[in-house]
């Protein structure tokens, strides 16, 4: 954050600070199975700084050449409501898709 010490100074009184820094690491990991037509993947970002998550985890299968079915969900973890992903804790979901290709 930019003018961090402008920002400590004119925090109103008991409302939590945020960090100078933002820290964010991301992991993906992706497995292919049956021939290439199963993909298994996981995104995943995590901030040690404000301590939340943010998880995506995905299963595709190419049925054929041109028709795929895909399910997944996003979801959010974090302990103070006021983190960038702790404040999506209450959007967490799950979707299915089908894809059809001409």
């Amino acid at each position: 954050m930019l003018d961090y010490d402008d920002y400590e100074d004119n925090q109103p009184g008991g409302m939590p600070k945020r960090d100078e820094f933002r820290h964010l690491t991301t992991l993906r990991l992706t497995k292919l199975l049956m021939n290439q037509n199963l993909r298994l993947s996981l995104f995943t970002y995590y901030s040690p700084s404000d301590e939340d998550v943010y998880m995506r985890p995905i299963a595709n299968y190419k049925a054929s050449d041109s028709l795929a079915v895909e399910v997944g969900s996003n979801i959010f973890f974090g302990d103070e409501p006021y983190t960038f992903f702790g404040q999506f804790e209450d959007n967490t979901n799950a979707y299915l898709a089908v894809r059809y290709s001409f």
